[in-house]
């Protein structure tokens, strides 16, 4: 079955499941998320208690309510992925009835097992 973005986020209850964590993994890396845009190429990071985290929204009114008139852009969760230097993190909806902070170090393996195989030669 597969859920909206948005209903992944819902389904997240105060003890996290393993088949929720999954469901949100999915939803979040086809999902069409918006950030804010920064000045040069690349994401904005904030610094959230000494954390560098790259604020995303599910929706463009959420984004709105968050920054104001402001440039942005729109992406997918996959891409946003491989667009993160390592060790910043995701609020995903810092603003929403439901705030998330995603690690992406925690979808590494989740994120390599979606990719086609490399070509091996010996085989």
């Amino acid at each position: 079955m597969t859920f909206s973005l948005p209903d992944a986020v819902a389904a997240i209850g105060d003890e996290v499941t393993a088949e929720a964590a999954q469901q949100l993994l999915e939803a979040f890396m086809a999902a069409t998320i918006y950030s804010p845009a920064p000045p040069q190429p690349g994401v904005v990071a904030l610094d959230f208690e000494g954390m560098q985290v790259v604020p995303v929204f599910t929706s463009e009114r959420m984004l709105a309510a968050f920054t104001g008139p402001s440039d942005w852009f729109s992406t997918t969760g996959l891409d946003l992925l491989g667009l993160l230097p390592e060790g910043v993190h995701i609020a995903l909806d810092p603003n929403g009835p439901r705030p998330l902070l995603l690690d992406p170090a925690a979808t590494e393996l989740e994120y390599a097992v979606i990719l086609p195989p490399p070509n091996d030669k010996e085989h």
